[in-house]
């Protein structure tokens, strides 16, 4: 969870004027994936929650992979 509160930190700064990161979970399965929105709140991209962390730590090429 901690590493999930950094990404989300991380991930506020990278997207603040475009993007914006969030974490959904899944408590009845226990599954965690992020979404990339845009600003209206649409989804854009669906992701692995270890794809997301990976871009929020600066990885660019998590972009392209989960695209």
């Amino acid at each position: 969870m901690a590493q999930i509160d950094a990404a989300w930190e991380r991930a506020q700064e990278l997207f603040a004027t475009d993007l914006e990161l969030h974490f959904e979970v899944d408590r009845s399965w226990g599954q965690v994936w992020a979404e990339l929105r845009n600003p209206d709140g649409t989804v854009a991209e669906t992701m692995s929650a270890s794809e997301a962390v990976a871009l929020a730590c600066g990885d660019s090429t998590a972009v392209l992979l989960a695209a």
